[in-house]
């Protein structure tokens, strides 16, 4: 149960069982409020699972604790954005769809077109209002699909493989944006994530999760406790060999 105000979320002995198989094992972590937290391991170790039972989309045994109200205040960022590249909606006519309350061969709210910018000014790409979506590229996308989560002016953004099909450029740019979401609109973050180099440059806390988890602490106390090691546990699931140095 969520005692401590530095938290946002507990998870307590979260199990998760289908086909006769086991997902999740007995999973105890938790999330602090306002800190990029990221969640990895190698295939088939149960991330996506834990994410669906976070999102209330999944039945599991075991208690999952928020602080304040639940799910109007999660939003989540799925990989890659889903439409059909051969119709002519820009990024404006996207946001419309879902956000206004009458359809949009109607015209466009004025009001909403204000706010709409906003979202998209926080995510950092305004500028692409008024771009096909056909035409963005995969950080572009991803910052707009972003801004759609804030829209909910979520507490917690949980987002899965975020950096996947970037080019480097995007891919650090998405990085300070995660990192001004955190300090600058305190949002909490959870990453489900492959790439350890990115887990390593912003991520606060981590979970190595295998079906159990292996590790949950924050990025010195993992460094601390493996500074032997020539490589983290669960290597194969990282992108490349990791050696680890003791931290001061």
């Amino acid at each position: 149960m969520l005692d401590n105000p530095s938290y946002l979320v507990d998870i307590e002995q979260l199990s998760v069982h289908l086909s006769g198989s086991t997902i999740l094992d007995k999973v105890s972590l938790q999330i602090k409020q306002h800190t990029i937290h990221a969640i990895t391991g190698p295939n088939g170790a149960g991330k996506t699972t834990l994410v669906r039972c976070l999102l209330g989309h999944l039945p599991h045994q075991g208690n999952i604790y928020f602080a304040g109200k639940h799910p109007a205040d999660i939003a989540y960022v799925p990989q890659q954005l889903n439409f059909d590249p051969n119709l002519p909606i820009t990024v404006a006519d996207f946001f419309h769809l879902f956000l206004a309350r009458r359809p949009v061969f109607f015209g466009r709210n004025k009001t909403l077109n204000q706010k709409i910018l906003r979202l998209l000014d926080q995510s950092e790409c305004g500028h692409l209002l008024n771009r096909p979506l056909a035409e963005l590229s995969g950080g572009e996308c991803r910052r707009v699909m972003i801004a759609q989560a804030l829209s909910s002016q979520p507490r917690l953004l949980v987002m899965d493989e975020p950096e996947s099909n970037m080019d480097e450029q995007s891919a650090s740019n998405l990085e300070k944006l995660l990192c001004l979401l955190r300090s600058h609109f305190k949002i909490t973050i959870v990453l489900v994530a492959h790439d350890w180099a990115m887990v390593e440059r912003i991520a606060d806390q981590l979970t190595l999760l295998n079906k159990t988890v292996i590790f949950t602490g924050n990025m010195t106390q993992f460094k601390q406790q493996y500074a032997h090691s020539l490589s983290p546990p669960l290597t194969p699931w990282a992108s490349h060999q990791t050696t680890f140095t003791s931290t001061p």
